[in-house]
């Protein structure tokens, strides 16, 4: 399936990423499993919608489990069409690490950036 970047992606594969995904964000919104009574969003949230995220842990397995199987659906194609695709860790690591690297940045700088504000804010309080 061809999408707009010209990359061949399977979209179900994409849909069901962002449900796992999603599945997380909804278990750390939601407070405490439901099973603990829940407390915060939990208490707001349809029963319907707290007892999924209650078990959005499960989005991280399957968030793992997907990645495993994009990782091996680029030489499963390779060695069908009768290419012999070596795996090298190296370059594979590298081009991992160099597509989250400005995340990395962004996630580690804005605290950072935070942390600093709130500390200039209390020293000049206590001037």
């Amino acid at each position: 399936m061809q999408t707009s970047e010209g990359s061949t992606r399977l979209r179900s594969i994409d849909a069901l990423r962002g449900a796992a995904a999603l599945a997380v964000v909804l278990y750390h919104a939601a407070g405490r499993p439901p099973a603990d009574g829940g407390d915060g969003v939990a208490a707001a949230l349809g029963g319907a919608v707290r007892f999924a995220a209650g078990y959005g842990y499960v989005g991280v397995f399957l968030f793992f489990v997907i990645s495993g199987f994009c990782i091996h659906l680029n030489y499963a194609k390779a060695r069908a069409s009768g290419r012999d695709e070596r795996i090298e860790f190296l370059p594979f690591m590298s081009r991992r690490a160099a597509r989250l690297r400005g995340v990395d940045a962004d996630a580690l700088s804005a605290p950072a950036a935070a942390a600093l504000a709130a500390k200039v804010g209390a020293a000049e309080m206590s001037r």
